[in-house]
């Protein structure tokens, strides 16, 4: 099924390359979107995910598994290999996978308690490093204060997942390697980490502010960009006391 997204400079924006996360979440009902390659990409509108080989150009439905399933949050390692958590509204949580670029999905559940799964409504991120390394946050819903969530971990490609050690804060995750990975949220994304273990702890980063925001009263992170361990930068935004925001970007080499 061929799926139209009517906003032209949208359109011409993603096969540029220009949008970023936050920007999309702004247009269209789009909620997140990746490009693995130049011509192959993901995106989360409303409760679909839709693909696309052709650069933009064309987008189509996923075929992910979604009868009284919302989707939440996806992840692609590549052009073949995908992970999406889902949620229905009966209590359901799981990650539907593929293999092969979407033309099948295996649907798997994630163990988290009932309580939990009751009151669950869709906040969540995933991530894996490689094939087999994955990880899925999920935000424990609640007052907008309240950021706090559950951590899971996979070591077999997604067959099972495993809760481990609850993180400091709710947001969104990415993992480099099977040890490194960096977090970013808080209740108003003002907070960093990094884990160099998995994920079982976490040590909170921070940046000098800019020159120009020395009286920030807050800082709003996004994810890091690595193009190897070492070298990378990450896009941070300082809001000053008469609400003015400063963005600065910040590289470790």
């Amino acid at each position: 099924m061929s799926v139209l997204i009517k906003n032209v400079g949208l359109v011409a924006a993603f096969t540029a390359g220009l949008l970023t996360s936050k920007m999309s979440a702004q247009m269209a009902g789009i909620r997140d979107f990746h490009f693995t390659s130049s011509g192959h990409g993901w995106l989360i509108s409303g409760d679909h995910v839709l693909l696309t080989a052709s650069g933009g150009q064309n987008w189509s439905d996923s075929n992910v598994p979604a009868t009284a399933y919302h989707a939440d949050s996806a992840f692609f390692l590549d052009d073949s290999q995908g992970w999406v958590i889902q949620h229905s509204d009966s209590g359901g949580i799981r990650v539907a996978k593929t293999t092969n670029a979407g033309q099948t999905w295996d649907s798997i559940v994630i163990p988290a308690d009932a309580v939990f799964r009751r009151s669950f409504t869709g906040g969540a991120s995933i991530s894996f490093s490689d094939s087999q390394h994955g990880w899925a946050l999920l935000k424990q819903t609640g007052s907008s204060a309240l950021s706090a969530g559950k951590l899971f971990r996979t070591n077999d490609g997604g067959s099972t997942w495993i809760e481990i050690s609850a993180p400091p804060v709710a947001g969104r995750i990415e993992f480099f390697s099977q040890e490194i990975g960096w977090l970013s949220g808080g209740a108003a994304q003002t907070k960093l980490f990094k884990t160099t273990d998995a994920g079982d702890h976490w040590i909170q980063q921070s940046v000098p502010p800019a020159k120009s925001a020395a009286s920030a009263i807050s800082t709003n992170y996004e994810l890091p960009a690595f193009s190897d361990l070492v070298a990378g930068s990450v896009h941070v935004e300082f809001v000053n006391a008469n609400r003015t925001v400063t963005e600065a970007a910040y590289s470790t080499v």
